[in-house]
């Protein structure tokens, strides 16, 4: 069965929707994510509490601050992401300690009850990093998605200013190191791989489109 995504056409200040076919097996656009989601936001991890099983999570809950609310059924400062399971599509975000910052992402959630939700079964969450610019950005690439021509005309060489947006290269070997910095656009300072890449995220809501973020 083929899933019908929900597009946006803009004609003189008027948006117009209509549906739009997505062929099986095709990465989801963020147009399809945030129409099948009761909450779309710019998001801050808080904490997790999460019960593991052979290193990986496998129960339990984040919490996390809403900074910028795009589609939500009622006004909330904080929701908890509750998931159980071990498969590829479950919800989980990166434990986080008590004296880090909690890293931020852009996040598709449908309700249970109250302020808890549970993750878009396709994909819960993108992570957004801060610029130097003190601006945000959804960290490119990314591979889970279906840019459009659109997105990928968006992405920008970007300066971040986000521990996130560093990762630790001093297990990896001299090959992966430069695999990496070929496919992801990756520079790296000493013994750190940084990201160069990104959609700024009023961009990104572009990209979304207004249709998709109408709430019934």
């Amino acid at each position: 069965m083929k899933t019908i995504l929900l597009a946006c056409l803009v004609t003189l200040g008027t948006s117009v929707c209509f549906a739009q076919a997505e062929q099986p097996g095709e990465k989801p656009r963020l147009s399809k994510l945030a129409a099948e989601s009761d909450l779309v936001a710019l998001a801050q991890l808080i904490a997790t509490e999460y019960e593991y099983t052979r290193g990986f999570p496998s129960k339990g809950f984040a919490t996390l601050r809403i900074l910028i609310p795009y589609k939500q059924p009622e006004p909330l400062d904080q929701v908890q992401v509750i998931e159980e399971g071990l498969k590829e599509s479950e919800c989980y975000f990166p434990e986080i300690s008590a004296w880090q910052e909690g890293q931020r992402f852009l996040v598709f959630l449908n309700r249970l009850e109250a302020d808890q939700f549970k993750g878009h079964p396709q994909l819960c969450a993108l992570p957004v990093l801060v610029t130097d610019g003190n601006r945000y950005a959804m960290r490119i690439p990314q591979d889970a998605i279906d840019l459009g021509e659109d997105g990928r005309a968006m992405v920008r060489e970007l300066i971040y200013a986000d521990p996130a947006a560093r990762l630790d290269a001093t297990e990896l070997t001299g090959t992966a190191i430069e695999q990496m910095i070929e496919e992801q656009g990756l520079r790296q300072i000493g013994d750190e791989l940084i990201y160069t890449l990104g959609i700024e995220l009023t961009d990104v809501r572009r990209l979304i489109g207004p249709c998709a973020l109408e709430v019934d």
